[in-house]
């Protein structure tokens, strides 16, 4: 049985869905929206611009929602101190997680490399966060009442939907599997779990990461991104 309410349960359930992130975007990921970068040049060349505006985050007032954040309640009831100490490294340092994996696995130190994909891929993604305006999980549970809370403190300053956490784990991944092919199947492994984190965390719902992994798989296969990109 559901541990909580169905929305219709909830006083003022209709003004559910009028919730949104808000406007506490920091600056210089606000100059975004009156810039055409490289990445965006390529998404519309490649055709794949604006279906990624397309699709449409869960509803608020929507039993996936309710799910999703029941969901999040039920993972971090079992997290253990291994998890946690993932999670917070992962909040403080993800792309410094990739490259010790990565060194780890016998490959070389790729931290530019890495900053330098995330600075590639960091306008569409918050293009996409400042259009879909999807609240954070701890937003919409305030707003409802419900005791879910995330687990670490979180400096997360933009909205929900796409997790940035989880389209740089893929990203990432993937281009150093493409770089180093021999390592790419347990990079690959590892970055779905980095991403997985966000979850634990109760700072995204599953369908922010899903979403994060249409975008991905949108870039690599029209060829948005490649390894060549970064040489």
């Amino acid at each position: 049985m559901s541990k909580l309410k169905s929305f219709s349960e909830f006083a003022g359930f209709k003004e559910v869905d009028a919730i949104g992130y808000g406007n506490e975007i920091i600056k210089h990921r606000q100059t975004y929206a009156n810039q055409e970068p490289t990445i965006i040049k390529l998404a519309k060349e490649n055709g794949i611009y604006d279906q990624l505006f397309l699709f449409q985050n869960p509803r608020n007032s929507s039993q996936e929602t309710l799910s999703e954040i029941e969901e999040m309640i039920t993972i971090q009831e079992s997290l253990g101190d291994s998890d946690i100490k993932l999670i917070k490294k992962a909040e403080k340092d993800l792309l410094g997680l990739i490259n010790s994996k990565l060194i780890e696995l016998g490959g070389a130190d790729e931290m530019l490399l890495l900053e330098a994909i995330t600075k590639f891929t960091d306008p569409l993604l918050y293009k996409l966060k400042n259009f879909y305006n999807r609240p954070r999980p701890f937003q919409l549970a305030r707003a409802l009442d419900l005791e879910m809370y995330p687990i670490i403190p979180t400096n997360a300053s933009s909205a929900a939907y796409p997790s940035g956490h989880a389209l740089d784990s893929y990203t990432c991944g993937w281009v150093l599997g493409q770089k180093y092919p021999e390592l790419a199947d347990q990079l690959a492994t590892y970055c779905e779990d980095l991403a997985f984190t966000r979850i634990q965390a109760g700072v995204h719902y599953r369908s922010d990461a899903d979403f994060s992994k249409i975008i991905f798989d949108k870039l690599i296969e029209s060829k948005t991104i490649t390894l060549d990109s970064f040489l």
